[in-house]
């Protein structure tokens, strides 16, 4: 049996862990319709950029690397297909200097709000990247549980709602990794529809910059 860790970060009237278990959303997803999709084996020193380079909303990419670009490198490579967009990760685990890229992004104009999913060790592995998230995303936009699902969403007013299913965590990996980057509608309502419900139980803060501002077109 797992032992839970209390959240240290979160105050003590807060519950830090959300129960996936009890989601009433649908979890699963059947694509009924067949899209174009590029496959790419990157296993030498092709970049993020080349990656996604014939991504486009009617075509997905599904790739392998050996990890010679991060997450975060995929996610920037992305933004720039979708212009600024709000952004859902979901990840075990990332490093400090990782997140300070995401803080970037959005200190840039290059994303409009940020939430995250992450597994309840992460507080513990990685204080001060948790403590950094909340105080600038504010503590509807962090949800924990047990969580080992890896996942990004990008989502605008510009026809833009990508989904990347992937193996990488949000972190600089040098391993054999994969990636699915789709901008699939029926996709990314069915896993909006998930997150939706995630990040919709949870204290208000003032400060909800990577919640409610999904609901008002996704």
């Amino acid at each position: 049996m797992i032992q839970k860790i209390k959240n240290p970060l979160f105050d003590s009237n807060e519950n830090p862990e959300t129960d996936l278990s009890k989601l009433k959303s649908p979890t699963s997803y059947s694509e009924k319709n067949r899209r174009k999709k590029e496959y790419k084996k990157l296993f030498n020193k092709e970049s993020a950029i080349e990656a996604t380079k014939e991504f486009e909303k009617n075509v997905d990419v599904f790739g392998f690397t050996k990890g010679q670009f991060s997450l975060i490198d995929l996610i920037e490579a992305t933004l720039d297909k979708t212009g600024p967009a709000h952004l859902t990760v979901s990840t075990w685990t990332a490093k400090t200097a990782d997140l300070q890229d995401v803080l970037k992004f959005l200190d840039k104009g290059r994303i409009l709000s940020a939430r995250f999913l992450i597994d309840y060790s992460f507080q513990r592995r990685q204080p001060g990247a948790a403590q950094a998230i909340r105080q600038k995303f504010g503590k509807g936009s962090v949800k924990v549980s047990m969580n080992h699902a890896k996942f990004f969403m990008l989502g605008n007013d510009d026809g833009w709602k990508v989904t990347c299913k992937t193996s990488m965590n949000l972190n600089t990996n040098p391993r054999f990794e994969d990636f699915d980057l789709s901008n699939c509608y029926e996709l990314f309502n069915f896993m909006q529809t998930m997150t939706a419900e995630i990040f919709s139980k949870g204290v208000k803060d003032g400060n909800e910059t990577g919640s409610d501002v999904w609901s008002d077109w996704g």
